[in-house]
């Protein structure tokens, strides 16, 4: 896992390594996922802090799509619920027989032992709150109930302005 605090970048490597780099670094702080970008290389960076339990992870990519797998989940990795929310960019995610379009501001819920597939169109940045799939006190009918559903905010801070 990396440190609290610490930033990974693919900048840090030859531009000719930068996936394979991204897709250790997504795996070592996330979970394991197979990642496409159009080009074959990628820009992105990712920050891992810690608050209490709760791990909280900030990535900042170029436009592509990470599927997380089932050859990902039966490697045993992923034990989490992630709760996801789009600072900027597009997202257009499937779980659980759903499809879902988050735009920022919005949030997601996504369970890391079941596959799920996010494709970005344009470049993003993403929060990604992870806690023990055991933390939330919710069944594993209720899990499957949330994931691929859009919490889109109408008060608060993440909340839409109105337009005049």
């Amino acid at each position: 896992m990396t440190p609290s605090g610490r930033v990974l970048s693919t900048r840090t490597v030859p531009l000719h390594e930068s996936l394979d780099y991204w897709h250790g670094a997504v795996l070592a702080q996330l979970v394991g996922m197979d990642i496409a970008t159009d080009g074959g290389t990628c820009d992105a960076e990712m920050r891992a802090d810690r608050l209490g339990g709760l791990r909280v992870t900030t990535v900042e990519c170029d436009l592509g799509t990470v599927h997380r797998s089932p050859r990902y989940i039966a490697r045993g990795d992923g034990r989490e619920v992630f709760v996801a929310v789009l600072a900027s960019g597009r997202a257009h995610v499937e779980q659980d027989g759903r499809t879902m379009e988050m735009r920022p501001g919005d949030a997601a819920f996504f369970e890391t032992v079941r596959p799920f597939r996010t494709h970005f169109p344009y470049r993003f940045q993403l929060d990604i709150f992870a806690v023990s799939r055991d933390r939330p006190g919710l069944s594993e009918a209720e899990l499957h109930r949330i994931t691929a559903r859009t919490l889109r905010p109408t008060q608060g801070l993440t909340a839409s302005s109105p337009r005049s």
